[in-house]
């Protein structure tokens, strides 16, 4: 038998969203929960994304928490009426949340990869209802800032969502997870810079690395 992977237990926090007050544990044992924090104006496009599919990820029993990183007052009218934003916003307990999930913020980029690495504008973590933290993703800002393709765009998200079924078999060996951090370092560089031709070559290209590995450990993904 695989042996049990390590889980890390999310932070808990208490926010508030105008006179409604609450916490994430209040979720725990009934929702998983992607905890989003944002900046404006850089994470406008992936707030009109989540309040656009906030109606489907409801329908799998799911939960956001949208935080600001860049200041809570008078956060909703800096929102605007457009995107009409359904989940919460947090217009208290900002910064708390902010400094606590902000610990996590190292990554497998040369920047992340620093003692004191700097903070994403924007990053999310996806925390599966039993409360352990499954997944974070801090390259949105980038992307979005690359391109305003709805392709690329869609890619990425596809990975994102995607990804906690296959990287037990894509990541299974050294020399894999190797190449994978490679693909990661060249996509997020692509964004960086803008090229948002280089960065959609470079997921198509690790996409099409990482199905000839799986196809034939998947065949219910055959056909």
């Amino acid at each position: 038998d695989e042996p049990e992977r390590p889980r890390l237990i999310a932070p808990d926090f208490a926010f508030a969203t105008g006179p409604a007050h609450a916490s994430l544990k209040d979720y725990r044992g009934r929702q998983p929960v992607l905890l989003v924090l944002f900046t404006l104006p850089s994470s406008r496009a992936r707030l009109v994304q989540l309040a656009d599919a906030f109606g489907e990820l409801r329908s799998f029993n799911a939960a956001i928490i949208a935080v600001p990183m860049n200041g809570e007052e008078k956060i909703l009218s800096r929102i605007g009426a457009s995107p009409r934003i359904l989940f919460p916003v947090a217009t208290e307990g900002a910064s708390d949340i902010v400094s606590t999930y902000g610990l996590f913020r190292r990554t497998l980029t040369p920047e992340g990869a620093r003692p004191d690495p700097p903070m994403p504008t924007h990053v999310e973590f996806l925390i599966d209802r039993s409360g352990y933290l499954r997944a974070r993703w801090a390259f949105h800002a980038a992307c979005y800032e690359a391109s305003a393709r709805t392709r690329l765009v869609a890619e990425v998200e596809r990975l994102f969502w995607r990804s906690e079924r296959y990287n037990r078999i894509v990541l299974s060996t050294k020399e894999r997870f190797r190449r994978s951090v490679g693909n990661y370092r060249r996509f997020y560089e692509a964004c960086k810079i803008g090229d948002s031709k280089a960065a959609q070559s470079v997921i198509h290209a690790s996409m099409q690395w990482a199905v000839d590995l799986i196809w034939d450990e998947l065949p219910s993904e055959q056909g």
